[in-house]
């Protein structure tokens, strides 16, 4: 059947995923897993190379190609668009497309991609979908179900294993709750007029040291910013014992020596400055190999607070005890606007590991100018969004089907889009209700 998955990061959604290609593997089956992107690709690309053996793996990525025909592929999910298009016998014997957060076909630059992938796959192929929650996700299956005339099996599971606590943090007051925040400001404004004063990423840092919260996970939406806190941090506090820092030396001097060129990174040196405090920062911007580098001490705990951008939050799997937000403001590309409750849902949902963290710790620095301005929205309050259609004919889309499909097709693709399908439901509801 095929599988739309969706329920809670740290639930165990990589579990059933990696049941599927390991049920392809012992079948002879070919299997692609695709993801939005890249570090998540590079991820489960080493992850299925230890299990399965190198030769029986490749990676198809915008930056490398390696055994592209072997029985289990990972590949970012344009990749595979593009693939269904112009190399269609090269996938024509795929058992199982595993879409890993598939809920990005709601997004507005990139939400068409999935749309083509689930209307053009093969008949032979089923998809498995997995998703953080998706409140909408009856319609899903429901459209996936009429367009191919396929069962769908719908799982959803709306609780999280490891629970969480959501806090505003001021260096006052510590973890506050929204009324909190609310009166504090209140507070200060009548006793001191004017602009009430800032809380700092330094300051959260210093609290969570005290507190014996790491590690953290810590979010903002600037590379340089990353970059910027981190040599702060660095520069004032020190978070590994002398053993962590010799392995730590060890491990930097090892990968040197596997990776000659990373010397000439200009970001690799400050990198290793901050590395030896414990400190890190991961965005799209560093070269590959840094960032596998930053995974790897992320993921054997030596890396103890990260600053990151959104992309981190994206199917890598590395759970913290504790995630902070810079900020719940960010620049889309055309305006500052604030998260939405499923961005926010998707990143705060590293906070608690399970089997270690009885519960994770979500944290939001209490911005008060923000809030001023009207745009600090209570953290309780914020629920994940339907995922609605983003369906629209780009350059690529037009021209891969103009060159490739008849008229016919065309129309038929056009017919057949999750946009469609939702506006047929919305169309029949009002009919309903008039």
């Amino acid at each position: 059947k095929n599988v739309i998955l969706s329920t809670h990061t740290g639930n165990g959604k990589t579990l059933v995923a990696d049941f599927a290609v390991n049920q392809c593997f012992n079948a002879g089956k070919r299997v692609i897993y695709t993801a939005p992107i890249k570090a998540l690709s590079n991820q489960k690309y080493n992850q299925f190379s230890k299990m399965y053996g190198a030769e029986n793996v490749g990676l198809i990525t915008a930056d490398r190609v390696i055994n592209q025909d072997a029985g289990i592929i990972v590949a970012t999910t344009e990749v595979l668009r593009n693939m269904m298009h112009e190399d269609r016998e090269r996938i024509a014997d795929i058992e199982t497309i595993i879409l890993d957060e598939i809920h990005y076909l709601g997004d507005k630059e990139r939400g068409t991609v999935w749309e083509e992938i689930i209307i053009f796959k093969n008949k032979e192929a089923r998809i498995l979908g997995l998703s953080a929650t998706i409140p909408n996700i009856e319609d899903l299956c429901s459209w996936i179900r009429e367009i191919h005339d396929e069962p769908v099996e719908m799982v959803y599971y709306p609780e999280r294993i490891v629970k969480q606590q959501h806090y505003y943090f001021d260096k006052r007051l510590g973890a506050v709750k929204y009324g909190g925040v609310m009166s504090n400001y209140h507070r200060q404004k009548r006793q001191y007029g004017g602009v009430v004063y800032k809380n700092t990423h330094l300051d959260f840092a210093e609290y969570a040291l005290e507190q014996g919260v790491l590690p953290v996970l810590y979010f903002t939406f600037s590379r340089k910013q990353c970059e910027i806190y981190a040599k702060e941090l660095a520069g004032r506090i020190d978070m590994l014992t002398k053993e962590e820092r010799d392995t730590v030396r060890r491990m930097i001097r090892d990968y040197e020596a596997s990776y000659p060129d990373i010397r000439s990174s200009s970001s690799w040196a400050p990198l290793k400055y901050t590395l030896m405090r414990g400190i890190g920062y991961h965005h799209a911007g560093l070269l590959p190999i840094v960032k596998q580098f930053m995974e790897d001490l992320f993921e054997r705990k030596l890396c103890k607070f990260l600053y990151a951008t959104e992309t981190f939050a994206v199917g890598i799997n590395y759970p913290v005890k504790t995630v902070c937000f810079d900020s719940l403001r960010k620049y889309d590309g055309e305006s500052f606007r604030t998260l939405t409750g499923s961005e926010y849902l998707q990143m705060a949902g590293r906070a608690g590991r399970r089997g270690i963290d009885d519960f994770g710790l979500v944290y939001v620095l209490a911005d008060y100018k923000s809030l001023e301005n009207g745009n600090l929205p209570d953290i309780s309050q914020l629920q994940a969004e339907p995922i609605v259609s983003k369906f629209q004919i780009t350059y690529n889309t037009l021209v891969n089907l103009v060159s490739r499909y008849s008229d016919r097709e065309i129309e038929e693709f056009f017919n057949k889009s999750f946009s469609n399908f939702q506006y047929d439901n919305n169309r029949k509801r009002q009919e309903r209700a008039d």
